[in-house]
């Protein structure tokens, strides 16, 4: 027993020389499930971006994943949640309940995130300039209404291997992105929905459930800003993807199909007044 209680008081020590932040700006919500070799970049990553609060979302990894991040997660406002199988949407969505950030971002464990803090202070600028934006893209965005006419990627730039370069890129307002990483208001999580459950099943991909989420923001008068920062973690000419839901057997293309038929379903008739909405806050830019 004299052990267990000197140990914890060392313990105890140790820790008490960290602060806790009651109030975080920024909490960084990460989806891990097997993708252990890009644990030590991902988490260098995190450490830089200047996020005060890291949630690791551990959803049921056997590969040593959930210990790796329990051996660096040492902070006191570090947490790491453990699931067993039940994917991104709900993964995250417990996430950003737990979160205290003013903005909580969402990453996924195939990112490859700069080494400093310049494109988290950017994104968080864009907020502050436009306070009635809820959701902000970091990866792909699109014009248009999924899978209607006119659905397009915005245009960006080739990748080039370890190429965080961005301030070439262009800020617009856009009707729907993909998540990784993805950047929303906390206040508005819950008034807006949150992330819709009907995008999967626990355990299969949520493919699109992002730009539901988008969508979702729209019709409560939240605007979706863009800008890409070559940050996602994507295919080089020669390369394979090997996303976790490709790798790992999920659905994905079948979940795609379907939860593209979803979106039509639910957001389709908003179609006019979405485009609207969008149209007018690029002119306002």
């Amino acid at each position: 027993m004299s052990e267990i209680i000197n140990n914890v008081r060392e313990f105890k020590k140790k820790v008490m020389s960290k602060p806790y932040i009651d109030n975080p700006k920024i909490s960084v919500c990460v989806l891990s499930f097997n993708n252990i070799d890009n644990i030590d970049n991902l988490y260098s990553g995190l450490r830089s971006s200047g996020a005060e609060e890291i949630i690791i979302c551990e959803d049921g990894s056997i590969d040593g994943s959930y210990e790796k991040w329990q051996s660096l997660l040492t902070n006191r406002n570090d947490f790491l949640l453990r699931s067993n199988d039940i994917h991104e949407i709900r993964s995250y969505d417990r996430a950003v309940k737990l979160a205290r950030g003013e903005y909580v971002v969402l990453i996924q464990d195939d990112d490859q995130l700069p080494e400093d803090d310049g494109w988290m202070n950017e994104v968080i600028s864009y907020f502050e300039k436009y306070p009635d934006m809820g959701l902000f893209g970091c990866f792909w965005g699109f014009y248009g209404i999924l899978p209607g006419e006119g659905f397009k990627g915005v245009e960006y730039h080739k990748r080039k291997k370890n190429d965080f370069t961005y301030d070439n890129f262009k800020f617009s307002f856009v009707h729907e992105v993909n998540n990784g990483p993805m950047i929303l208001r906390r206040s508005i999580y819950n008034d807006v929905g949150g992330f819709d459950m009907d995008f999967s099943p626990a355990g299969e991909s949520g493919i699109e459930f992002d730009h539901a989420f988008a969508l979702q923001c729209w019709l409560n008068g939240w605007k979706v800003g863009h800008k890409e920062y070559l940050i996602k973690k994507i295919p080089m000419p020669g390369e394979e993807w090997e996303g976790g839901t490709i790798k790992y057997g999920c659905n994905r293309e079948k979940n795609r199909k379907k939860n593209r038929e979803l979106i039509r379903k639910k957001y389709e008739k908003h179609r006019n007044h979405i485009n609207e909405m969008v149209n007018n806050s690029n002119k306002d830019l």
